[in-house]
């Protein structure tokens, strides 16, 4: 942990946006794999260390509610395949569909 906050607190990486993403590159030999999106991942374990433990506890229920939720969103965001030929019957196209229309004669 003091590593993570010696890297956080004295600078940064070259092509870092911030200092979470030098501490990313400093981890991960200098390519962090996602050019122009910070990980916070540092800040986060930094500010966790910090808290008393009975914050902790809240923090550690927190991550298991959203994981909870995240899931619950998945779940729903299941798309049902179509099926070819599902339409047949709801549509009726007119056997003169094809045919001029009388309102525009005159522009023909």
């Amino acid at each position: 942990m003091l590593y993570i906050f010696r890297t956080l607190q004295y600078g940064s990486v070259a092509g870092g946006c911030c200092k979470a993403q030098a501490w990313t590159n400093s981890n991960s030999g200098g390519n962090s794999g996602a050019t122009g999106v910070c990980n916070f991942t540092g800040f986060i374990l930094l500010e966790l260390y910090q808290l008393p433990e009975t914050l902790k506890l809240e923090v550690f229920h927190y991550i298991m509610f959203l994981k909870k939720e995240y899931r619950n969103q998945e779940k729903l965001v299941v798309k049902k395949k179509r099926k070819a030929g599902s339409a047949k019957g709801k549509y009726v196209i007119k056997s003169d569909f094809d045919a001029p229309i009388d309102d525009f004669k005159d522009y023909m």
